[in-house]
């Protein structure tokens, strides 16, 4: 006795299915496997920033410089007023880098530290609110000519890359 044709066909179709919910499973078993070594690549790399050694200077509390070996996990450490301070000097070059954050807060502080402290907290403390977001190339692009605190909301690819002209504010790029 045979299968009809509609059951046939209904057969063919059911085998079908189940070879795209295979294929499918599989390439979510290669997402998560792809996500794993990306994590374990990033642990390598910040196992390997933390064992590198600088220096770190610092302001003690009576005003004296002074110097220790840092890691980076001691270096995100340091807070002043709650504000995590990220500066790093190449004493090569004699460069200094730092977020755009302290650095607005330096320009607006006239040189001295109370200045740039209490530019840094109200910096800070309007800083979780008062930012645009930007998660499209279009927004990004659009930056251009404009000023104002923006955060970088998702990862973009941005193939042919000329930058962004005339900006003034905070751009935070949310690691």
């Amino acid at each position: 006795m045979g299968m009809s044709s509609s059951q046939a066909r209904l057969l063919n179709l059911t085998a079908r299915m189940h070879q795209i919910e295979y294929k499918a499973a599989k390439l979510e078993a290669q997402k998560l496997q792809m996500a794993n070594e990306s994590r374990r690549v990033y642990e390598d790399y910040l196992n390997a920033l933390d064992a590198s050694k600088v220096q770190k200077k610092f302001l003690t509390t009576r005003g004296a410089v002074s110097y220790v070996d840092a890691t980076y996990n001691n270096l995100i450490g340091q807070k002043i007023y709650d504000n995590k301070i990220y500066m790093l000097t190449d004493f090569a070059t004699g460069k200094v880098y730092t977020s755009e954050m302290y650095k607005h807060a330096y320009e607006c502080s006239n040189g001295s530290l109370d200045g740039f402290l209490t530019t840094l907290n109200s910096l800070s403390s309007n800083s979780s609110d008062s930012y645009t977001s930007i998660s499209t190339v279009e927004d990004l692009l659009a930056l251009s000519e404009s000023s104002g605190n923006y955060r970088l909301d998702a990862d973009l690819v941005l193939p042919d890359w000329e930058g962004i002209t005339n900006f003034s504010g905070i751009f935070d790029g949310n690691g």
